[in-house]
Formats: C-alpha cells, structure tokens, sequence
C-alpha cells in the first residue's frame, strides 16, 4: 500500500512536471509570401511554423509545404501574454529580407539582432545599414 502511494505521487509529480513544459512554448502558423533569412540562413517562401519557447528564448521554424527548418535564440522584448495580434517581423533592406522578431499570443516576444547577418549577406556596411533602417 505504501509503495503504491510513493508510485502514485512520484508519476503525479512527473506529470505536472512534463506539463509545465509543455505549456512553456507557443505557435504562430504564417505565410511569408517571401524569401527570408534567418541569421544567414536563406528559407523560401511558403507556410511556416514558428514555436516560441518562453523559458529559452528560442524559436524554431518549419516548413510546413517544404524541408526548411532553423531555430534561433532572440532577445526577449516582452515575456508576458501579448494581447496584440501573433505575428512576425522583419527587416528589409534591398530585395532582402530578415527576421527580426516573433510575438505570440501565450509565450510573449522576442526580437534578434540581425545586423551581422544583414552585413554579411547583403554586403553593405554596418553603419550604412543601421543608416537605412533608421530613415
């Protein structure tokens, strides 16, 4: 009787444990009508999941029609429920663009930083760049 009781608590405890992280991530399924990088990563248009785990601050991205797949860790803007439209966000510069933040509605905001990135894949200096975005 007794190992039953310790069992029965040790798989409550499991449970509980298993279900606050699974309630720690949320998804915003998008369609990006263009391509897009992540960091330097190009991904092609189509439908995507975005997961947004609120503990680590990273977000993975899936192809829902293709192959495409990245993740990346962002800064977090704003960790509590977004009573705001789900979405995400990007840089444009050229014909290029980045993805430069996820809101959800459960697991909050992030943003990254994409400078390196937009430097490195459009070629253009830094402080041209931030010129750009800031005008």
């Amino acid at each position: 009787m007794k190992l039953r009781v310790v069992l029965l608590s040790v798989l409550m405890g499991l449970f509980v444990f298993i279900g606050s992280f699974a309630q720690t991530a949320d998804a915003v399924k998008t369609d990006i009508p263009f391509d897009f990088y992540v960091g330097t990563h190009k991904m092609t248009a189509g439908t995507y999941l975005i997961t947004l785990d609120a503990l680590t601050h990273r977000v993975s991205i899936k192809g829902v029609n293709t192959n495409d797949t990245d993740s990346a860790m962002g800064i977090p803007t704003n960790c509590e429920p977004e009573t705001g439209t789900p979405g995400v966000h990007f840089d444009h510069v050229g014909s290029d663009h980045f993805l430069k933040g996820v809101t959800t509605s459960a697991a909050g905001s992030v943003d990254f930083t994409v400078d390196k990135a937009e430097q490195q894949v459009t070629g253009i200096p830094a402080e041209t760049l931030q010129a750009r975005l800031t005008h």
